[in-house]
């Protein structure tokens, strides 16, 4: 895992030949790299690591997480909610900002109808009982569990709630943005009975400029114990907003070619013989298959929306969305 620490001239980052990232991109004075592992008690940092990072830090973002559709939240609560758990102590011990990446999924309850949902605390949006949806219900008993340690110790936290972040640095597993890209590769878009409401979007750029710029601010603010912080909620969203319905013709006008809209069967097999769709995708959305799906408007104080034609076009792959980053943009009703 990455500590961004004080500049420290002897700091000399580690990476191991099996890592898939690149971490020779990391040198640099001010960065110090810990390998550690979510899973492991302390996050698999030993005792001096953590002396370091209590020295040294002034600010946690704590952006890992296991990543599943499909797993109960037995099996994702000692991966998500610990490291959650153990960085809010270190955070309370040296009374640092801490900022958690969550999801706008946590304030989507099962079983209830949701037309907005609000920069606002997600606690009466209990998931589901029966531990389904364990990745969801992780991230909102970390976001109840952060909200409860900043009443009881003043810790400043911010949570921010990103909805489908797109683009080339995107995650690969991320449900929309891969839908996106495979509609965009195999020139087809899955008639999606069920699903209602709207694709939220936001490049990767984007929303990582969106926290960088809250961690900035944070700082700036005094983090004694005894001092009053209530809990910010950010959504990084809004940098284009497309009504379900509407994704194939707005995919014609950024594109600028015929898309057919094909049965979701012949989209998932043409996606996996094709396109080298994600099989975490797939999954997902055979098991939605039949039941839909409801993606409600997100409301967010800093961003534009788009809709229907006047999405960007950078949004699906041509352009670049980060090219609107920190832009006011006039707010665009018309629908396709």
């Amino acid at each position: 895992k990455i500590v961004m620490s004080r500049p420290d001239p002897h700091a000399v980052p580690n990476w191991s030949a099996h890592d898939n990232f690149d971490w020779k991109t990391l040198f640099d004075q001010k960065v110090k790299v810990y390998q550690g592992d979510l899973s492991l008690p302390r996050i698999g940092l030993s005792e001096d690591d953590e002396a370091n990072i209590l020295s040294n830090c002034r600010a946690i973002i704590h952006c890992g997480a296991l990543v599943s559709f499909v797993r109960s939240y037995d099996l994702m609560r000692d991966v998500n909610v610990g490291s959650t758990r153990y960085l809010a102590g270190l955070a309370v011990k040296a009374s640092m900002a801490f900022h958690f990446i969550s999801t706008v999924g946590v304030n989507c309850a099962p079983n209830q109808e949701h037309t907005i949902i609000e920069e606002t605390s997600a606690a009466h949006a209990h998931p589901s009982s029966d531990g389904a949806g364990g990745y969801i219900a992780s991230k909102w008993v970390s976001e109840i569990f952060l909200e409860r340690v900043n009443a009881r110790y003043g810790l400043p936290v911010s949570i921010h709630r990103p909805s489908n972040v797109v683009g080339p640095n995107a995650s690969k597993d991320d449900i929309i943005n891969n839908l996106l890209d495979t509609c965009r590769r195999i020139g087809m878009v899955p008639k999606l009975p069920g699903w209602i409401g709207y694709f939220d979007l936001i490049g990767a750029e984007v929303a990582a400029s969106n926290i960088v710029g809250s961690l900035d601010e944070s700082l700036q603010i005094d983090h004694n114990v005894n001092s009053t912080h209530d809990v910010q909620y950010r959504h990084e969203s809004g940098g284009a907003v497309i009504p379900i319905d509407a994704l194939k013709s707005v995919m014609e006008k950024t594109e600028g070619r015929t898309i057919r809209l094909v049965d979701l069967d012949e989209w998932m097999q043409d996606a996996r013989l094709n396109a080298g769709t994600s099989d975490l995708v797939l999954e997902f959305l055979r098991m939605r298959k039949g039941k839909g799906v409801c993606m409600p408007l997100i409301r967010n104080n800093r961003t534009a929306w788009f809709a229907g034609g006047a999405t960007p076009g950078g949004i699906l792959g041509k352009g670049k969305l980060s090219e609107m980053k920190g832009r006011k943009i006039r707010e665009v009703t018309s629908l396709v």
